[in-house]
């Protein structure tokens, strides 16, 4: 599959005793299907009456982890990233060239202590407008744009999906295999999302509940790791 640009590069690492430093990047790469996600432009799902545009794509993602026969070989230090469509890229150094790895884990959101915990600087500041103030807790995905399919006010959906108490957690874990080697890239197709919502009948969920849980089920399919 052809590659598209890169939507975030992340770097992971390991550090053993007089071990050779190396370097693991770990790319994000967004797209719509076969083709590459790009901030305002049209994308059609049957025909051109079923169009829809992405104006905003945020998330976290936590916790990335390299797994060797479903153990742990190494922990980001760093736990907390801002991945966002508009292109912010975050690159770590962090590696050994020892390091073996077949499985790559990471978590979608934020874990609720740190929610409980109140609002942190960096990736984590509340400025970068993934926080509810009135809710005091994280936004873990967020989703905007419009679509043909929307019956809404200009045709506008916005999905802000978040919750960390039960029942309505919504921090998703994911798990591929990969192959280890220096670049890893993880695909983000948002089309795998929008073709199973119902846009005209849900086009806005703003606040933890059953539909930010279903929509945090749906959108945990999207990513998947090239081999």
């Amino acid at each position: 599959m052809k590659f598209f640009g890169l939507f975030v590069v992340l770097a992971l690492a390991i550090q053993y005793c007089n071990a050779q430093a190396d370097t693991i990047q770990l790319a994000f790469v967004p797209s719509f299907g076969e083709s590459e996600l790009k901030k305002g432009k049209a994308y059609f799902l049957k025909n051109s009456e079923d169009s829809i545009r992405v104006h905003t794509f945020r998330f976290y993602v936590s916790d990335v982890t390299l797994l060797k026969n479903g153990l742990t070989a190494h922990c980001q230090r760093e736990r907390f990233h801002l991945l966002d469509i508009e292109g912010a890229l975050s690159i770590l150094v962090l590696a050994d060239s020892l390091l073996d790895f077949d499985q790559l884990q990471f978590k979608i959101g934020v874990d609720s202590l740190t929610n409980v915990s109140g609002a942190f600087g960096g990736d984590l500041d509340p400025t970068n407008g993934m926080y509810w103030a009135w809710q005091s807790g994280y936004i873990n995905f967020k989703l905007e744009g419009v679509s043909n399919r929307c019956m809404t006010r200009n045709n506008q959906f916005q999905f802000h999906v978040g919750g960390y108490m039960p029942p309505f957690e919504t921090l998703r874990t994911i798990t591929c295999p990969v192959k280890r080697t220096s670049k890893i890239e993880v695909l983000v197709d948002i089309k795998k999302l929008v073709a199973r919502l119902d846009l005209s009948t849900v086009s806005r969920v703003m606040s933890p509940g059953e539909q930010a849980v279903k929509l945090a089920d749906l959108y945990s399919s999207i990513f998947s790791c090239q081999e």
